[in-house]
């Protein structure tokens, strides 16, 4: 009975010491927050912060994820919430995606490129653009170095591109910079740069003069010639092989398109003359500046003119709207018409097309024409250029249409180029979007004058019966930024009876 007692005993003294001991309420232990955040790539996620906070043993605590900027809280991932463990064990974690942006890159309107990256990535290896009649000259906008938080676009500066086609006469050559060309060159250039290409004559070739090959008109007799680059020119450089006992005879009409051009002898006057085109407003009085006797006599290479005399013509002009405004009134043939409207709320002036002549309430022009005017007021702005054709002249006898076009600009811009383009064909002549410089089908008439105002006249031969020719004006200037547009007026067209 005694040894069981003891036994007894010695077990109670064994469970006493092995109770567990007991924690004073409220005794607190440390835990850990963990804040991850996805890398630049979105590969990983990368530790940003460790922070240790404290709570009561056995106690539940949570962590409410604070928003960060560029990152999207991750709830899959992520434990906000756990026990306190008296050993410091629990950890909670919290991981934040990166926000996706797109980078979008823009040639003109249209998107060149786009991509789809991570907040904070780095930017880089942004190609040049490469686009047809364009040259890129850099970035409105400056390039960041990491990806923003937000959707980013890039805009591409972009000048439109001019050609100018040269091609040489003879045994000689054009310099242009450092480049020679003997025969025939492509030069690429910006929209309105001031170009300057230089004939070299040669020991066999003379030079005559520059010739835009696409209107046939002289341009210069300057070996050397400057100009501002259109959207394309065709330019030739013409020679003429020396020979002592011959020389070359070229007729101009006044604005230096060439008539007809051709070698004689020297001393033969049996000289061809050609019939001279219709000049607006005059009439060809038979003769030339020179004749058939001094062409003979003169040794060098001659340039030939018709002489005209001014019609007899008289024109009328008819403003709709006569109060305040004038100008109205009869004129004689190419006579300078002014006529004026009152400053406040005018917009602009139309004819009796519905078509806007000028953005000024002061116009002048060169009348070749009957005219009617309307004052419009306080209509939207636009831009301050408009052209026009105005007239059409048959001449059913010589199978001839002769269209006349009228333009105004504003004194902002700068006119490179000005004229009518035109076409037999149909399809193209009733679609504006495709009747335009540059269609195949299409030839284009330039006017020799880069005024603010003016008048040019295009002649359109083999008009014959039935055959309709399409014409539409055109004016392209330069703005105050140095970019081009090019303008175009309304389609007008002519069938012949």
């Amino acid at each position: 009975m005694k040894r069981l007692l003891s036994f007894v005993i010695i077990m109670l003294l064994t469970i006493s010491v092995c109770t567990p001991s007991v924690f004073a309420e409220g005794e607190t232990a440390a835990y850990q927050i963990v804040t991850y955040c996805m890398d630049v790539y979105g590969d990983s996620y990368e530790v940003v912060s460790t922070e240790e906070a404290t709570g009561v043993i056995d106690d539940y605590v949570s962590v409410t994820p604070e928003e960060m900027e560029g990152f999207s809280f991750n709830t899959y991932y992520s434990q906000t919430g756990g026990y306190v463990d008296r050993y410091g064990d629990l950890t909670l974690y919290l991981y934040y995606d990166r926000l996706e942006w797109c980078f979008t890159i823009y040639a003109g309107n249209e998107v060149y490129d786009e991509f789809i990256t991570y907040y904070g990535a780095p930017i880089e290896d942004i190609p040049d653009i490469f686009m047809e009649d364009f040259i890129f000259e850099g970035w409105e906008e400056d390039i960041p170095e990491t990806m923003p938080n937000e959707d980013f676009e890039l805009h591409a500066k972009l000048s439109p591109l001019g050609k100018t086609y040269i091609s040489v006469s003879g045994l000689a050559s054009v310099t242009y910079g450092t480049r020679t060309i003997n025969s025939e060159d492509l030069i690429l250039s910006k929209l309105g740069t001031r170009t300057t290409l230089t004939a070299n004559e040669s020991a066999e070739s003379e030079f005559l003069y520059w010739v835009n090959d696409e209107t046939n008109r002289v341009v210069s007799f300057d070996p050397v010639y400057s100009f501002n680059v259109c959207p394309y020119i065709y330019l030739r450089a013409e020679f003429y092989e020396t020979d002592e006992d011959y020389h070359y005879v070229t007729f101009l009409n006044p604005a230096g398109t060439v008539i007809d051009c051709e070698e004689y002898e020297i001393g033969d006057d049996d000289i061809d003359f050609p019939t001279p085109p219709n000049l607006p407003g005059h009439v060809f009085d038979g003769t030339w500046t020179m004749t058939a006797q001094e062409i003979s006599e003169t040794p060098g290479n001659v340039v030939v003119y018709p002489n005209y005399t001014k019609s007899n013509n008289t024109y009328t002009v008819t403003i709709t709207n006569d109060f305040g405004t004038s100008g109205a009134g009869t004129y004689e043939s190419e006579e300078i018409v002014t006529i004026s409207a009152p400053k406040e709320g005018f917009s602009y002036w139309i004819d009796d097309n519905n078509e806007i002549v000028s953005y000024y309430p002061v116009y002048r022009f060169n009348i070749v024409y009957d005219a009617v005017f309307t004052a419009v007021y306080y209509d939207v702005e636009r831009e301050k250029v408009a052209c026009r054709i105005v007239k059409m002249d048959q001449d059913t006898a010589t199978h001839k249409l002769t269209v006349f076009e009228e333009w105004s600009v504003g004194s902002s811009f700068e006119v490179h180029a000005t004229g009518i383009i035109a076409t037999a064909n149909a399809n193209i002549g009733s679609d504006p979007d495709n009747f335009i410089i540059g269609t195949s089908g299409v030839s284009k008439g330039t006017s020799a004058y880069y005024t603010l105002n003016g008048l040019y006249s295009l002649d359109l031969l083999r008009w014959t019966s039935g055959r309709t020719f399409y014409a539409r004006p055109y004016v392209i200037v330069g703005d105050s930024s140095g970019h081009q547009h090019t303008v175009y007026g309304t389609i007008r067209s002519c069938t012949a009876p």
